[in-house]
């Protein structure tokens, strides 16, 4: 469901051309064929840092417990997801960026009211998010609580790496 990038800069002589974006759009077009929802950048240099984020690429939250802290990382979504936001609807999740002993009063970090495709448990859009499996999350459904506790004990499928991957859930 992800793919990695290691280490992709431009020659100077090669830069502000458009090369980058050509090369990213086709990656992109064939990654969806695929059925790679997310792209995960790693090792760009700090002068490269600025275009990655023009072309739509986002830093990780910093309590995602990175393996690697001297390098820089950076991730885009790449297609059609729910949205964070607002915890309005009859069923929600939302999640802390810490874990459930230091939740105390905390609001959640992203929260998403969800919307299933007609007749099932899928959702229309799925949730991806850069997450670590030992963060907090609750599942509301009418308002009864469903679950609480650790990504990573969710009673759903979750496709997991560096990033929180539902698609679908229990009844």
């Amino acid at each position: 469901n992800t793919a990695k990038i290691s280490i992709a800069e431009t020659h100077p002589d090669f830069r502000r051309r458009g090369l980058i974006r050509l090369l990213l759009d086709a990656l992109i077009c064939n990654f969806q064929k695929s059925g790679i929802l997310v792209i995960d950048l790693h090792s760009i240099s700090e002068e490269s840092e600025a275009a990655w984020k023009h072309l739509g690429f986002n830093e990780f939250p910093e309590d995602t417990e990175d393996d690697q802290p001297d390098e820089k990382e950076l991730y885009k979504i790449i297609i059609p997801v729910s949205a964070t936001g607002g915890i309005a609807g009859n069923e929600t999740l939302e999640l802390w960026h810490m874990g459930d002993h230091q939740i105390s009063n905390a609001a959640p970090n992203a929260a998403w009211s969800l919307s299933f495709i007609d007749g099932s448990r899928n959702l229309q859009k799925p949730i991806v998010y850069p997450a670590h499996y030992d963060w907090y999350m609750c599942w509301k459904r009418d308002g009864v609580l469903r679950y609480d506790g650790k990504v990573k004990r969710f009673p759903a499928p979750i496709y997991f790496g560096r990033f929180m991957i539902v698609g679908t859930l229990p009844d």
